[in-house]
């Protein structure tokens, strides 16, 4: 089965899967390879781990703003990704 998604619709779920990889690629990083000596109850509250959750709430935020809303008309920003795009 095939779901084929294109022009701005298809760059929103881009943008999302891009950010997912992100959080699942440094997720690996910190716990496994990083964190690798530190006791599985203390992993959670290590800083490492705080900054990678709080960076990619930040990224969804800018996300939502950046993308995912002007594609559906509503623009808070003078600007959009969308708009960068074009220009290239």
């Amino acid at each position: 089965m095939r779901i084929r998604v294109s022009g701005e619709y298809g760059f929103i779920l881009m943008s999302l899967a891009a950010i997912g990889i992100f959080y699942g690629l440094m997720s690996w990083l910190i716990e496994s390879v990083l964190l690798m000596n530190v006791p599985d109850e203390e992993k959670d509250d290590h800083i490492l781990s705080k900054l990678l959750l709080w960076f990619t709430l930040f990224l969804l935020v800018a996300d939502v703003l950046l993308v995912i809303l002007p594609v559906f008309g509503i623009e808070l920003l003078p600007f959009t990704l969308l708009d960068l795009i074009k220009l290239l």
